[in-house]
């Protein structure tokens, strides 16, 4: 149905808009029974709106935070950590997250790490 009257519509054009905004992750598809009528007789149509989906929700890291330990004065070679993030406008977590990971330069530190 017209689920918190998110849609109108015009009663001389049969013209629908979207009367609030939209949000696929509260809703996705809306069922509209539309009636038309003559002043005599009326007729019932279904109408089916589905919402697409947009990056609208910031990525979310698995851990709130991630430690590693390395010795001092060591500069290994391979991984210390790995921090991961999904994209919870993905839905499919198996489906390629499309983020990317950049270390804060802004950090005194920063030019001692880098990511690969």
């Amino acid at each position: 149905g017209n689920l918190d009257l998110a849609f109108s519509i015009e009663e001389k054009t049969g013209i629908i808009r979207v009367a609030k905004e939209l949000d696929y992750e509260t809703i996705k598809e809306y069922t509209l029974i539309v009636q038309a009528f003559d002043g005599l007789y009326s007729n019932d149509t279904t109408v089916h709106i589905d919402v697409l989906n947009v990056n609208d929700m910031r990525p979310e890291f698995e851990e709130n935070e991630y430690r590693a330990t390395i010795r001092e004065n060591s500069q290994p070679s391979h991984a210390i950590i790995r921090v991961q993030a999904r994209d919870p406008d993905i839905e499919d977590r198996t489906a390629p997250q499309n983020i990317t990971y950049s270390i804060d330069q802004t950090n005194e530190y920063a030019d001692h790490f880098s990511i690969n």
